[in-house]
């Protein structure tokens, strides 16, 4: 359970005139006990992995590692995966942000940003943590099962995931992931594919589709995989 007074928040963003304004905003609402502040996504993930944070607020745009990366990077970290992020972004990269990252993200702020904004959107974050829905419930169990081994378990806790949160295509990949491991491969290959029909952006469904038509020694699949990825980079 996260407190909101007590709570410990990181904030990346390469503009010093934004984490100053950020801090002083979240003095103003009294959010937060300890604050962390860097200026890209690699010095973020240096200081997550030094020090406990409950939240991060993360900008789009950065040098170095953008906020994109810098998600990618948490999500696929076994001690960072379930920490809740918001991302804070323009109003010009709204839209491809919200197809690029809509299923890995927790919460968006739009600049410039408000006071009332801030604290609806990070009250609203810390609220789901503490309750997570059917749909989280049932994706942590399956977690679990999974590094027991029991896979066709875990399988069936992400299909129920499903029905609660059928246009989620981190849990359509997450499927696809489990199916590989039963040596389901034709069914994991079609989650794969369809998580990418949820969310075309997905360049983590597409990098595992590329591996496995690489084994499969299918390569003009894997290469039309790979230069979607890159065009998407």
């Amino acid at each position: 359970m996260i407190n909101i007074e007590e709570i410990s928040i990181l904030v990346v963003d390469d503009m010093k005139s934004m984490r100053l304004t950020l801090r002083e905003m979240l003095k103003s609402l009294f959010i937060g006990k300890n604050l962390w502040f860097a200026e890209n996504g690699e010095e973020g993930l240096e200081i997550l992995n030094t020090v406990k944070c409950d939240l991060v607020l993360i900008d789009w745009n950065m040098p170095v590692m953008n906020g994109f990366e810098m998600l990618e990077a948490i999500r696929k970290d076994k001690n960072l995966r379930d920490l809740p992020v918001i991302m804070v972004t323009a109003e010009s990269n709204q839209d491809s942000i919200f197809r690029a990252a809509k299923m890995e993200i927790d919460g968006y702020l739009i600049k410039p940003l408000t006071l009332l904004s801030l604290d609806e959107k990070i009250k609203a974050v810390v609220q789901k943590f503490n309750h997570p829905d059917r749909a989280t419930l049932h994706r942590l169990k399956a977690r679990d099962l999974e590094s027991k081994g029991e896979y066709k378990a875990a399988i069936e806790h992400i299909k129920k995931a499903l029905d609660h949160d059928p246009s989620s295509s981190r849990l359509m990949r997450r499927l696809g992931f489990l199916y590989f491991k039963t040596k389901e491969n034709d069914i994991a290959e079609n989650c794969l594919i369809k998580a990418i029909s949820i969310n075309e952006f997905d360049t983590i469904a597409r990098t595992h589709l590329a591996d496995y038509y690489i084994q499969k020694n299918k390569f003009e699949k894997a290469g039309k995989y790979h230069l979607e990825i890159l065009s998407l980079s």
